[in-house]
């Protein structure tokens, strides 16, 4: 990625690298010793999280750096990375890769870190760059400042080496100017990493390699034990308990299922793995059967064990608008949206977040499945041929779904809040919601599947209209979506006089 300063002087641009050292997020790899209060899924999601904001910081630097009087830069951002394969980074960073072209990583090379950062430092001088700046991606403090105030110190004719010191002991940066090249084999050698000295003995041995070397002024803290989550919490706003076992609100939305509500509670009370993190919310669209007196039922019946609400319209909307409706008033750290004649798997909320905390994930999705071919009741109503034919549709969904990353509504789609609010929640049309959020989320990074049984659905719409026939008229629908034709024409073409046009 390619950031520009518009200035008068010096043709010849600096040309800048920011360089973050970091690791693939991988339980029992990463902060290891933070595994005590967040286990070792929690403390790899604590590594993804910093890392994660540390790029939306830095890549967009075209709009947020500032200029430095005088000179004219360009800046590139590079990952160098000590663990993880190259499949692992890929699938996690290409979402960046997409967004910001020039962005890349490259595996470290080297012994121990002062071997692994000369290493990296020669290849970027020999690409051609002027200065050389490596972070370290577990300093959730650090930011363009300290990154403009690296470059202005090692701008020619003021210094060739700074060091950001850490208040550990060691430094969370270290620039260097391509006139320190000399200095480099000698630079990093002999330091007593991981000791409370680190940042004395490098400043002693920079000066004694004959290196002009200055302090940044600030001093930041990284993210290591225990004790170092109260500055994770301050600079990520994500609190411990987020990170182990985050709250969930489940929006259901509803016109006319009032033989469906009790199932779907009873389902979130039988299968959630923490139901006091749980808030279910029954987004209603006009029921005239019924529905929201048994969502009332419902909350008399469970409201001791389960926070249920109900949002309620007295006009039509369509169902984007009223999963919108039922997720706007939520508080929880994630977002679960769940068709009414939909059944959650077991300890769905813990696979959710497994899926959420897989790196490159921006949102997840259960496998899909009918009830005709996984509920025995249900299976022994349906023929064989039937059944047959379900199995099939379930194939080709959870191909789409696995290959090709395009879940539908059926299938329990989740997210954080902060996802969701970033794409601007789902479309307000009355048909393709559910594809459309997928493609914006997409724009973000993967959709992840959950490693645990399907999320079932029920086979009531193939056993009423056929499943050749709702099978082709949904890809009907589906390709005439994506060739541009308006949701509410296909709202018609779907639902016929029951098309909802709001």
């Amino acid at each position: 990625m390619t950031t520009k300063f518009e200035v008068k002087m010096h043709p010849q641009p600096h040309r800048i690298a920011v360089v973050i050292f970091g690791r693939y997020p991988q339980p029992g790899r990463s902060k290891t010793r933070l595994t005590p209060l967040l286990g070792e899924a929690g403390a790899a999601k604590a590594q993804l999280v910093m890392t994660n904001q540390l790029l939306e910081k830095l890549l967009p630097m075209q709009t947020q750096a500032k200029p430095m009087e005088g000179y004219q830069c360009e800046f590139a951002v590079e990952m160098h990375y000590s663990s993880g394969s190259r499949k692992g980074m890929a699938n996690w960073l290409a979402a960046y890769k997409h967004r910001y072209p020039g962005f890349s990583w490259r595996v470290q090379e080297g012994s121990d870190l002062g071997d692994r950062m000369q290493k990296s430092f020669w290849t970027m001088f020999k690409h051609g760059f002027t200065i050389v700046i490596i972070i370290g991606s577990d300093i959730p403090g650090l930011n363009l400042i300290h990154i403009n105030d690296a470059v202005e110190k090692l701008l020619p004719g003021n210094t060739n080496m700074v060091v950001g010191p850490a208040k550990d002991g060691g430094y969370y940066l270290v620039g260097l100017h391509r006139s320190a090249i000399p200095q480099l084999d000698s630079a990093f050698k002999g330091i007593d990493w991981g000791s409370e000295y680190v940042y004395n003995q490098q400043m002693q041995l920079a000066r004694s390699v004959g290196l002009k070397v200055k302090p940044l002024t600030t001093v930041l803290e990284d993210v290591d034990v225990p004790s170092d989550m109260a500055v994770f919490e301050r600079y990520t706003h994500v609190s411990p308990k987020q990170l182990v076992s985050p709250t969930w609100t489940i929006v259901v939305p509803m016109r006319n299922e009032v033989h469906h509500v009790k199932a779907v509670v009873q389902n979130v009370v039988k299968n959630a793995r923490c139901l006091s993190n749980i808030t279910l919310v029954f987004s209603d669209d006009g029921s005239t059967d019924g529905s929201t007196v048994q969502v009332e039922k419902m909350q008399q019946l469970y409201g001791c064990q389960l926070t249920i609400k109900l949002v309620t319209s007295e006009a039509r909307r369509g169902r984007g608008p009223v999963l919108n409706a039922g997720a706007a008033d939520a508080d929880t750290d994630c977002l679960l949206f769940l068709h009414c004649d939909s059944r959650l798997p077991r300890h769905f909320d813990d696979h959710a977040r497994d899926a959420l905390s897989v790196p490159g994930a921006a949102a997840g999705a259960f496998l899909f499945a009918t009830d005709s071919v996984h509920d025995p009741e249900a299976r022994s109503k349906v023929t064989s041929l039937f059944a047959w034919s379900m199995r099939v549709l379930e194939w080709g969904a959870n191909v789409r779904s696995k290959y090709f990353e395009m879940p539908y509504g059926d299938q329990g789609l989740f997210m954080s809040r902060r996802v969701f609010e970033r794409v601007a929640g789902f479309p307000p049309v009355p048909l393709m919601e559910d594809v459309a959020l997928v493609s914006r989320v997409k724009r973000l990074g993967h959709m992840q599947l959950a490693s645990c049984d399907p999320c079932v659905s029920s086979s009531r719409r193939w056993l009423t209209h056929g499943v050749l026939k709702v099978t082709l008229l949904s890809q009907f629908i589906l390709a005439a979506y994506m060739v541009g034709v308006d949701p509410r024409r296909l709202a018609q073409w779907y639902y016929g006089d029951k098309a909802l046009l709001g």
